[in-house]
């Protein structure tokens, strides 16, 4: 693992945003509904689903239940064990109704809140391993500030991806 420096880590987080931000004020308002993936998502649901699995990083932070923040049961969340299926589809189906403008603007003040936070936790807090934050977590040794940087710039890179294949782009 390589030394945490903060400015790097953040610019990295930035810059993850930035690109799907730009590719996603790019998108016509139709196309965030028109088509849909394999699985069936739109756009809109892979927005949505990154609004939450970020804005989950705040709780973390909080030393709050990840679970209880992604609006999930306990039992569900569980299923994280064997697969991220079930929890994906519950968070899916959580966000049906949304608009693509309510699922854009969740993700936006989702991102904003994790940065905000991380912002106010000293280096050292960040270098902490995951399970000190989510103690049922007592396998997860990384860091939290990897668990931060995968839940948003990594995960806003793996679903442009997809929304690229699914529109073409």
């Amino acid at each position: 693992m390589s030394e945490f420096v903060r400015a790097e880590w953040e610019a990295r987080i930035q810059h993850g945003f930035e690109e799907l931000l730009e590719f996603l004020e790019s998108l016509p308002e139709g196309e965030w509904e028109n088509g849909a993936d394999a699985a069936g998502w739109t756009a809109k649901d892979h927005v949505a689903h990154l609004a939450v699995w970020a804005g989950s990083m705040v709780a973390v932070m909080n030393g709050r239940p990840r679970w209880e923040a992604m609006g999930l049961p306990l039992e569900t969340w569980m299923t994280i064990v064997r697969t991220y299926d079930v929890i994906n589809a519950a968070i899916r189906a959580a966000h049906w109704g949304d608009t693509p403008v309510q699922a854009f603007a969740a993700w936006r003040a989702a991102h904003a809140a994790v940065m905000a936070r991380a912002a106010a936790l000293p280096d050292e807090e960040l270098r902490l391993p995951y399970s000190h934050y989510q103690p049922g977590a007592t396998d997860e040794t990384a860091p939290l500030y990897l668990y931060i940087e995968g839940n948003t710039s990594d995960h806003y890179a793996e679903h442009r991806a997809y929304i690229g294949v699914l529109l073409g782009r």
